[in-house]
């Protein structure tokens, strides 16, 4: 059991480097997701609608629908009339980074910074997105120190704190991750990401059932992420509920990584050892009882 315990570990170590930052993906509900309103790199069909009506923004929501060499240029038609204002830079800048071109993104970016003045949100949203970059670029120490400096402009801001709880997981650091997941989990006690990562970041800190409490929460189709499932497992072999373990990872939904998929497969056989052992132990009691 010590051996299967310690591969636990090293497992879900594997497993918190799989975790993500806020990243750019299109949302079919806005209910439950607190960094929609922080974020123009997460979308809705309402959100570009909305975008499509409105003068200014309208070709942000072009370059989220794939049309952004397009939508580049009559962003860069608009230059001589918001060349001051912070969002427009913000705009280009996010047009670039939904290309993969991150250096004209952070380019574009830091020009938001001076601009931003006395809107420490947007401010704060500047820096988190040049965190970003620096995130795809592996650059994790600049990546740290831009995040911080998004939560000292405005500590109010949900997605700055979650993203440098990714980096703490990332790195095993369980401590740091729960100070400021705990600090926003009261603003959004629904949102599974925010559930998973501190289910995660308790596990790290070997507090297996404080990370059952926040894993059970999360809605039943998310719980067969195959990195959720594998982590929520893993909290339930660690008490010994060997059988309600089975039956998470029964239902996992492969995630198409050859990493998560190997994990997975250890781990329903240690649980299928596990209570093999139970049940040969309760045969023998029953022979026992009889003799």
């Amino acid at each position: 059991m010590k051996s299967l315990i310690t591969s636990l570990f090293l497992s879900i170590i594997l497993i918190s480097c799989s975790s993500t930052v806020v990243q750019v993906v299109k949302i079919d509900s806005t209910k439950d997701d607190p960094f929609y309103k922080e974020s123009l790199l997460r979308y809705s069909k309402d959100r570009l609608s909305a975008l499509l009506n409105n003068a200014k923004y309208k070709e942000i929501s072009g370059c989220h629908l794939g049309k952004i060499d397009e939508s580049i240029e009559l962003l860069k038609h608009k230059y001589p009339k918001y060349k001051t204002d912070v969002e427009y830079w913000l705009h280009v800048g996010n047009c670039y980074y939904l290309q993969g071109k991150y250096s004209k993104a952070q380019f574009f970016y830091n020009f938001s910074i001076p601009l931003a003045g006395k809107d420490k949100k947007l401010l704060g949203a500047t820096y988190n997105n040049l965190a970003m970059i620096e995130i795809q670029n592996r650059n994790y120490s600049n990546a740290l120190s831009l995040l911080k400096q998004a939560i000292s402009a405005n500590n109010e801001l949900i997605t700055p704190k979650f993203n440098i709880a990714q980096l703490y997981l990332k790195f095993s650091l369980a401590s740091s991750a729960l100070f400021h997941l705990e600090s926003i989990i009261k603003q959004s006690s629904t949102n599974d990401e925010i559930l998973s990562s501190l289910g995660t970041a308790h596990l790290l800190d070997n507090n297996p059932t404080k990370a059952i409490d926040f894993f059970k929460k999360i809605s039943i189709d998310k719980q067969k992420r195959e990195n959720i499932a594998i982590n929520y497992a893993i909290s339930l072999v660690l008490v010994k509920k060997y059988f309600l373990a089975k039956e998470i990872l029964s239902n996992v939904t492969t995630m198409g990584d050859l990493g998560l998929s190997e994990t997975t497969t250890k781990l329903k056989d240690k649980i299928d050892k596990e209570i093999k052992a139970i049940e040969e132990n309760n045969e023998k009691r029953q022979i026992n009882k009889k003799s």
